[in-house]
């Protein structure tokens, strides 16, 4: 049968520049509302948008990624993280701005 969950918010990120396809990263401290403390809650995330001279190269060094060990249920907190290892695109030099866009959904 079909199953239902009674919690579920939407949110998205400002885009985030990457000022150089070496950085290690970028993250973010998201607390949800008042209603997810102390319950059990899952986070899909999604990139929506990348901005890159050469966009298939750009998808390939992206990873977004929510580690266990920084969900904290208590709070109704996460931390997103988000890696540009291995950008490289032809012509991409280091002084060029890589804008991302990410969503995210929780459900408890």
């Amino acid at each position: 049968g079909n199953r239902y969950h009674n919690l579920m918010k939407q949110g998205w990120t400002e885009t985030v520049a990457m000022n150089n396809y070496g950085q290690n990263g970028w993250s973010l401290v998201v607390t949800l509302p008042p209603e997810f403390r102390g319950k059990v809650f899952s986070v899909i995330p999604c990139l929506t948008y990348v901005s890159c001279p050469n966009l298939a190269d750009a998808l390939k060094g992206f990873e977004v990624n929510i580690p266990q060990e920084y969900v904290n249920y208590d709070q109704g907190s996460f931390v997103i993280f988000l890696y540009a290892g291995g950008l490289w695109a032809e012509g991409l030099t280091i002084h060029y701005n890589v804008l991302i866009r990410m969503t995210w959904i929780a459900i408890a």
